[in-house]
């Protein structure tokens, strides 16, 4: 399972959607599972070698989020600050 949405048609604004989330942890996948999907499986999925964790060589594409997402799927949608290409693209919250 990899995590997605329908953005482009004018659907929620970008970022995780917390229905998508909630539609996820009530389907069974773990918190670390849900994680998972938006990041290193997504990457897999689409041929994104360089993308999808965190070391050495990958691009720098951070998000950070209030909580513990690991153990709550809730806190990948409360965004604290977001990285890209290793530059700061908005600050903490």
């Amino acid at each position: 399972i990899v995590y997605g949405t329908d953005l482009g048609n004018a659907g929620p604004k970008p970022g995780i959607d917390r229905r998508e989330v909630k539609a996820m942890a009530a389907a069974g996948l773990s918190a670390t599972d849900i994680v998972r999907s938006a990041t290193v499986d997504a990457a897999r999925r689409l041929g994104l070698a360089d993308r999808g964790s965190l070391r050495p060589g990958a691009v720098a594409d951070i998000v950070g989020v209030s909580g513990r997402p690991g153990t709550d799927p809730s806190a990948l949608t409360r965004l604290g600050l977001v990285m890209r290409h290793g530059r700061l693209v908005r600050g903490p919250a």
